[in-house]
């Protein structure tokens, strides 16, 4: 009888260790998910914002003393990446 209680005793301690196994993988998954989703949305950005810079410094080239149209193209490319990768505020036209 004694037996028979150890025997329960550990499979119900295999079932909720498999129970949270299983819920650390999906929340390790979920975690990965949404940071690469993340990473994702910080890159598109990124390029979306050096798009418009590019193309306004090619449109209003000397338009403006201070920002990225005084640049030129490929300075309006690199100040984009600088200000916006190091998570600061940008200029927005």
């Amino acid at each position: 009888m004694g037996a028979s209680k150890a025997g329960r005793l550990i499979w119900l301690v295999l079932i909720v260790l498999q129970s949270l196994s299983s819920l650390s993988f999906f929340l390790y998954t979920y975690t990965y998910l949404i940071t690469v989703s993340h990473i994702i949305h910080t890159h598109t950005h990124i390029i979306h914002h050096a798009y418009i810079y590019i193309s306004s410094s090619f449109i209003d080239y000397n338009n403006s003393v201070f920002g990225p149209e005084s640049m030129g193209g490929v300075a309006s490319l690199a100040f984009c990446f600088v200000v916006k990768g190091s998570g600061g505020l940008a200029l927005e036209v």
